[in-house]
């Protein structure tokens, strides 16, 4: 079994190519893409960056007001120059070259430049999958490194199939998360070379990680505790950083850059260089849901997506052996989801599971993978159990999402009691709607938020 282990290793590119060529096959199943409102909420704000700049050429959005563009741009906020997104553009940034792809082949085929179109839509879903896929890449090289191919690959499968990732990349792909997934694992990939050898190109790459996480959504700023607190308890890390200090400046620098573009857009067209563009939304931070957002019923991540129960048992195993993300883990892990859960809609809307945790997930694989190879060690068959143990759970993870999808598992007012009626099932309980607990959006937004 080793040899094929081996054989994965060394053809860690053909080993993740397949895993995209599956989720490719899924997409053209799922057919997402070909829904007319294949980009829609949160998404138009994200994506509408690249139509306005490269088919009109106008970022002030003054053409937005004819009919045919209605419900393309509901995401946007006025102000003094015109109107700007309500989101960053670092999605854009990231999909800009998908986006030129189809463009491309729009021109090339004759038809009318349309963004909200299956052409666009068809890239943009195919560019979630690219980055997905270059994020596992990353992943898979470090996880074999500490265990082997093959646990390194049951660790990806999990977490692409077993979660809500699974969703968040076929059926609402231009949402931000498989992106932010690419994002954290390239960032700790480099992070971990750059602690090998001091490169200064590596530096490079590390603040641009950290720039386009913050670019994508602010709060990811604090990804820099992931270079900063690696090997964190090992006082020649603090000697390294002493001695290439230079880094420092060149990742701050990098990181600077690259989000001034969303600085100047702002300067330009509302006269400051900081927006806030969420108008009475905001954070309460004395007052953070984390039991309801890690175990409620209406978007508890760890209810609707409970392979990662395995990931908190695997951090005994794996922090015995190797510390160097021991410090990461007990700061950016907590800091974050005290931030995600004081927002002041914690459920994050209409959402399968608690989808801002899904940009975590390449530091839950390290303590996954050694969940499952402790398995793999010291059960009989306990390779099989651990394939067997993954494959359960990926099975209820697509039923589950199946389920979200037709609107069983309600999109924001799911209960503990319409839980249970629905587990495993197909069949609509006859009183559905008494068992719902819809939120209230506008109380949520005072502070009433404990539901």
């Amino acid at each position: 079994m080793s040899r094929y282990y081996d054989i994965l290793l060394s053809k860690s590119r053909l080993t993740i190519g397949l895993i995209g060529f599956v989720l490719f096959l899924l997409m053209l199943g799922h057919g997402s893409w070909r829904r007319p409102d294949a980009i829609r909420h949160d998404m138009t704000s994200y994506y509408g960056y690249l139509p306005a700049t490269i088919i009109y050429h106008d970022l002030t959005l003054s053409y937005i007001d004819d009919p045919m563009f209605e419900g393309q741009y509901d995401w946007t906020n006025e102000v003094e120059n015109g109107r700007i997104f309500r989101m960053t553009m670092g999605i854009a940034v990231l999909e800009s070259p998908f986006f030129l792809l189809a463009d491309g082949f729009v021109r090339l085929s004759g038809d009318e430049r349309i963004a909200y179109s299956k052409p666009y839509y068809f890239f943009m879903y195919l560019g979630t999958i690219v980055y997905l896929c270059w994020g596992l890449f990353f992943l898979f090289k470090l996880l074999a490194e500490r265990f082997s191919a093959g646990i390194a690959l049951l660790s990806c499968l999990a977490l692409v199939f077993g979660t809500n990732l699974y969703y968040y990349t076929l059926d609402e792909a231009l949402m931000s998360h498989a992106f932010n997934f690419f994002l954290y694992s390239a960032l700790i990939y480099y992070t971990v070379s750059w602690h090998r050898e001091s490169k200064v190109s590596t530096a490079l790459k590390i603040g641009l990680c950290i720039g386009l996480l913050t670019l994508i959504r602010p709060i990811h700023i604090i990804a820099v505790l992931i270079p900063l607190l690696y090997d964190g308890h090992l006082p020649t890390k603090w000697k390294a950083l002493s001695t290439h200090f230079s880094h420092i400046i060149w990742i701050a620098m990098v990181a600077f850059f690259t989000v001034f573009p969303q600085l100047l857009y702002w300067k330009l067209l509302t006269g400051s260089w900081l927006n806030y563009t969420y108008g009475d939304e905001h954070f309460f931070f004395n007052d953070p849901m984390i039991v309801k957002g890690l175990l409620g019923f209406r978007k508890g991540w760890l209810i609707y997506s409970p392979l990662l129960f395995w990931a908190f048992i695997g951090m005994r195993v794996y922090f015995k052996k190797d510390r160097s993300l021991a410090l990461v883990f007990l700061s950016l892990v907590p800091l974050y989801v005290y931030i995600i859960f004081s927002w002041w809609c914690w459920w994050y809307g209409g959402s399968f599971g608690s989808r801002p945790m899904i940009d975590l997930l390449p530091l839950f694989a390290f303590p996954l993978a050694a969940f499952f190879a402790w398995m793999s060690k010291r059960l009989r068959y306990g390779g099989i159990v651990s394939i067997t143990f993954i494959a359960v759970f990926v099975s209820l993870n697509i039923f589950q999402t199946r389920q979200y999808k037709s609107s069983l598992l309600h999109w924001d007012s799911t209960t503990w009691p319409l839980y249970k009626a629905v587990f495993l099932s197909k069949k609509w309980p006859a009183n559905y709607e008494e068992l719902l607990s819809p939120p209230d959006y506008e109380a949520a937004k005072k502070g009433e938020r404990d539901i």
